[in-house]
């Protein structure tokens, strides 16, 4: 196995959106010139990972891992898959149809996200040969295991390399602040129980480092695991206690929750970032709540 301290990068995936800068990152694994490229971000950002992967010494991918194919982490896969022809993409297995044909993907995004998705940019398809899934990854000497840990999404991985996990939003949301920012990411369509089970699924493995999707890393494993999955169910209880008036869950999680009092410190417009997607975290709540009655 490679050693991961002197070839694992984050590349930045800013946009001029919605103050979405450190907030969306691609992770690489870099061996003799070729990456393996953990979520290769929306298709409006392909040329700033394309460029970063070259500043890199980068001259071919290896292959594209996904930890799911949402817009914001893979929606530019198909777009990167056509500047290096043959590139194998990593899959969950219910991501894969979607990934040949991104159709029914790219019009979810939109009901969702409306004029952000637009702002990510439109879908390509990925061929449909180039697409697998596999529950242990081997590329540049770089043993990877492949973990299903739906939740945030019914297709969503993480990815278990050596003592890191990749951890794409099965533990949420980290957020840089002085003292730590968490919150879970629980948009349309939320499984309460699967997003717990996946969570404690994760004491079994041993690591000391996670590299969240948004954003950055934690050496803090032992914090980050109780805090995701407390913080959930927490959610979830204020929400319920709303009955229904989602602004209300949303200020009184801004209000209550620890784990997001640093929202209070963030400039104006990354307050109003994540105000956006905790209010939308809180309507995934709230929909699956109004399931189950």
């Amino acid at each position: 196995m490679k050693d991961k301290q002197d070839s694992l990068f984050l590349l930045d995936l800013d946009q001029p959106v919605m103050a979405l800068r450190q907030f969306i990152s691609s992770w690489v694994l870099l061996s003799d010139g070729k990456a393996v490229i953990i979520d290769p971000g929306p298709a409006s950002t392909i040329p700033r990972l394309v460029k970063g992967l070259k500043d890199l010494g980068m001259t071919e991918p290896a292959a594209i891992l996904l930890t799911h194919i949402h817009i914001d982490h893979a929606g530019g896969t198909g777009d990167l898959v056509e500047q290096y022809p043959g590139t194998p993409v990593l899959c969950h297995p219910k991501g894969i149809p979607h990934m040949a044909d991104p159709a029914r993907l790219w019009e979810g995004s939109l009901k969702v996200l409306g004029d952000l998705a637009r702002a990510y940019g439109p879908i390509k398809p990925v061929p449909e040969e180039l697409l697998f899934f596999s529950p242990e990854a081997h590329f540049q000497g770089f043993d990877i295991q492949v973990l299903e840990t739906p939740g945030h999404a019914a297709h969503h991985l993480s990815f278990l390399l050596g003592d890191t996990l990749f951890a794409g939003e099965v533990l949420g949301v980290h957020l840089p602040a002085e003292t730590l920012y968490l919150r879970p990411a629980t948009p349309p369509v939320f499984r309460y129980r699967d997003f717990v089970r996946s969570i404690n699924s994760l004491k079994e493995h041993a690591f000391n480092r996670i590299c969240f999707g948004h954003y950055g890393t934690s050496h803090k494993p032992e914090e980050i695991l109780p805090a995701a999955g407390g913080q959930l169910e927490k959610w979830v209880e204020i929400v319920a206690s709303a009955k229904g008036n989602r602004d209300r869950a949303v200020e009184e999680i801004l209000a209550k929750d620890p784990l997001v009092q640093a929202y209070g410190s963030f400039p104006q417009d990354i307050q109003d970032r994540e105000r956006y997607f905790i209010g939308n975290s809180v309507k995934g709540i709230a929909l699956s709540l109004e399931q189950e009655e």
